[in-house]
């Protein structure tokens, strides 16, 4: 099972990370949150919203 609390956290601290416009460490924590939790769609839309700025 998903231990959503868990799952959360990484993406709060993904987020935090983002915010301070440090992207390498964000993406660190939306990986790992997709990797332990597949299937967490807002990781992994946080994943995407990364890559489309780095693409820019």
């Amino acid at each position: 099972t998903i231990d959503w609390g868990r799952a959360e956290n990484l993406l709060w601290i993904g987020k935090a990370y983002k915010q301070k416009n440090e992207p390498g460490k964000a993406e660190n924590y939306f990986s790992t949150a997709l990797d332990r939790y597949p299937g967490y769609r807002w990781a992994k839309h946080e994943l995407n919203e990364l890559e489309k700025v780095a693409s820019v």
